[in-house]
């Protein structure tokens, strides 16, 4: 966008009504989805914003779950997309919310379909997604 300063490349494509505080006294805002994310990552993040706990976040979760069309209901806490030594992307490793890394990286390599340095990809996962 050389014109106007761009500061996504997906578009909106669902918006919340307004979200009020858990006690219902303050309206907290709302949230957007955008093309190809899933509703709990955007409600994660609104609710990380505005200091809500998992219990409210999880209760919004149902709410546009029963709207709109959700494949999880727990977020990603981290992510990082996994190349080749071309560059080409062969996928996304994701932890999610209370999920060992050790068992994300089982699922990830489970997943793949093609010959890599799983020991090499392992070790990199472990350095990186443990805390």
């Amino acid at each position: 966008c050389e014109s106007n300063r761009c500061r996504r490349m997906q578009p909106i494509i669902w918006k919340s009504r307004p979200i009020t505080s858990p006690s219902g006294n303050k309206i907290l805002g709302s949230f957007a989805i955008l093309r190809n994310e899933e509703p709990v990552d955007a409600i994660d993040h609104f609710a990380q914003v505005h200091g809500l706990d998992a219990e409210y976040r999880d209760r919004i979760v149902e709410v546009v779950c029963d709207e709109r069309p959700c494949s999880r209901t727990v977020p990603i806490v981290w992510r990082k997309t996994i190349n080749d030594e071309k560059g080409r992307v062969l996928g996304s490793f994701d932890v999610l919310e209370k999920e060992e890394v050790a068992d994300a990286v089982y699922r990830f390599l489970d997943e793949l379909s093609f010959p890599l340095d799983r020991s090499r990809l392992k070790a990199y996962f472990f350095e990186n997604a443990c805390v």
